[in-house]
């Protein structure tokens, strides 16, 4: 094997180990705040259609943002600023992306300070999440509630060692 192809297996393997670091970085922080979780977003059963965001929690000491772009209908970019440990109430429903064409032109990001954490898009029924800015079909369902349909609210935090998450509940009484 000749030396070029050998390093693109390499930094190719390496990407997926990052990747594959970044996931359980991410489930640790689920498993670790579950409480916080159900406290916080009231999980429940879930329902299935349209999804909106109609509340962002940040329980961080850095500023968030929720950007979406949904060129369907020609929107412009659309974006939530949540600053530190503060909460924004707003509506953004979240785009749907079954494939790669549509997700270009359709998806979520959300960034912590100058990271940017996650990006989301729905296919289906389901919430789905991505550490790299692609389309990954059958990509891991939100954290919380993953189903699709109904009002959500989105929270972010971060543990005392530094790791920030994100998870998906319902939004019981917010208007």
């Amino acid at each position: 094997m000749s030396e070029g192809p050998q390093r693109d297996q390499q930094q190719s393997t390496q990407e997926s180990v990052d990747e594959v670091a970044i996931l359980l970085v991410a489930g640790k922080w689920i498993t670790e705040n579950k409480d916080w979780i159900q406290e916080r977003l009231l999980i429940s059963d879930p329902v299935g259609g349209s999804t909106v965001i109609k509340r962002v929690i940040n329980e961080t000491d850095q500023p968030v943002e929720v950007w979406k772009i949904d060129l369907t209908w020609f929107e412009p970019p659309q974006k939530m600023n949540v600053g530190p440990n503060s909460r924004f109430d707003g509506e953004m429903w979240v785009p749907w992306a079954p494939n790669q064409s549509q997700y270009r032109d359709r998806h979520m990001s959300i960034k912590v300070g100058s990271q940017i954490i996650a990006y989301i898009w729905q296919d289906g029924h389901h919430i789905r999440f991505g550490v790299k800015d692609q389309f990954v079909p059958d990509a891991p369902g939100v954290p919380g509630v993953s189903m699709g349909g109904g009002e959500r609210v989105l929270g972010i935090a971060r543990t005392p060692e530094g790791v920030t998450g994100f998870a998906f509940g319902f939004a019981l009484g917010v208007e």
